[in-house]
């Protein structure tokens, strides 16, 4: 059934596993011994970055609910003015999960991300400005609602 030793040869062929890419930048940096004292602090630096963005993205997308009593109350609103207002931003943060995707592949993460946390930064701080623009407020302030999702 099986060969005597020494009738047949054996040959033994060594797999050598190929390189695979690693998925990121941080990745591939650390990855090398030589490099790894080099890499960390650029990957801390990217880590705090995107934590901080995180927490700033959380603080403007929850800064609607909290202001939305007492905004309602200003203005007159109801509860469905208010619910209107408050889901607006879901409508406008679903429609550009794909576009945002593909602009990212297009024009790169680090320039979609700078851009759009930018532009809703910048409406999350005139949001008083354009509650109280015009007699239009709850236009105004579904408007700035839904591009503000859009932009996140």
């Amino acid at each position: 059934m099986f060969p005597r030793p020494g009738a047949l040869s054996w040959t033994v062929r060594r797999h050598t596993p190929r390189q695979v890419e690693p998925p990121c930048v941080c990745m591939t940096l650390t990855s090398r011994r030589q490099d790894s004292q080099e890499a960390r602090p650029e990957c801390q630096a990217w880590t705090g970055t995107l934590l901080l963005g995180t927490c700033l993205l959380y603080c403007a997308r929850s800064s609607m609910p909290i202001c939305t009593v007492s905004m309602s109350q200003d203005f007159g609103w109801n509860k469905k003015e208010a619910g209107i207002v408050l889901s607006s931003f879901f409508w406008g943060y679903c429609l550009t999960q794909v576009v945002g995707g593909h602009l990212g592949d297009r024009i790169g993460g680090e320039k979609v991300i700078l851009l759009s946390a930018s532009a809703w930064g910048s409406i999350t701080a005139v949001t008083p400005l354009l509650a109280h623009l015009s007699s239009a407020h709850l236009a105004f302030m579904t408007f700035s609602r839904i591009l503000m999702g859009l932009l996140q």
